[in-house]
C-alpha cells in the first residue's frame, strides 16, 4: 500500500526560503516513518534535495527531467494566467521571466547533484502525463523488486 503526497500540498508561504523546504522535507520524512511503522510505503512528489534529508532517513530519488525549451514553454503557459502570476509573486517575489530563468538554472544544478548521487533520471520532455506516470510506476516496481521491498519503505521523487 502507498501513501502519495505532493511536497507542497500543505501550502507554500510568502517569500519561500530554503528553510521552508528543509522543514517540509523533515515533515514528510516524519510522515514516512509513521507510515513505515504501519507497513505503508510513502511517495512524495516534488523538489527534495538528498543532503536535506534527516540523517537517519532512507529514501530513493527519481528525477523527472525536462529540457530548457519545455521548461520555458510550460512556465510561459502557466504564467499566462494572471492569478498564477500573482501567486508566483507572493511565494517567490519573482516575475515570470525570473522564475523561468531560475527554474532552468535549478534544473542544471539538480542534474549535476542527482548525477553525483547516481539517481535515476527520466527525461519527460516529449512524454505525456500518462507516459510519465507509467514510467514512474515502472521505476517504483523495479525498486521494490530489486530491494526486496514489499511494504513500508520510502520512495521520494
Amino acid at each position: 500500500m502507498f501513501d502519495i503526497h505532493d511536497f507542497d500540498e500543505r501550502g507554500v508561504p510568502d517569500n519561500v526560503t530554503i528553510g521552508w523546504r528543509v522543514s517540509e522535507t523533515a515533515y514528510w520524512m516524519g510522515v514516512a516513518k509513521t507510515n513505515n511503522s504501519n507497513g505503508i510505503s510513502t511517495i512524495i512528489c516534488g523538489n527534495a534535495i538528498p543532503q536535506e534529508l534527516p540523517k537517519d532517513t532512507e529514501a530513493v530519488f527519481l528525477m523527472l527531467d525536462l529540457s530548457e525549451e519545455k521548461i520555458r514553454e510550460r512556465l510561459q503557459r502557466r504564467y499566462s494566467d494572471p492569478e498564477k502570476v500573482k501567486d508566483l509573486k507572493r511565494m517567490t517575489g519573482q516575475t515570470p521571466e525570473e522564475s523561468i530563468v531560475s527554474n532552468i538554472q535549478n534544473t542544471h544544478s539538480l542534474r549535476k547533484l542527482f548525477l553525483e548521487h547516481s539517481t535515476q533520471t527520466i527525461d519527460t520532455s516529449n512524454m505525456t502525463p500518462d507516459q510519465v506516470a507509467t514510467e514512474v510506476s515502472r521505476y517504483i516496481s523495479i525498486q521494490l523488486e530489486r530491494d526486496g521491498r514489499q511494504r513500508g519503505q520510502n520512495l521520494l521523487r
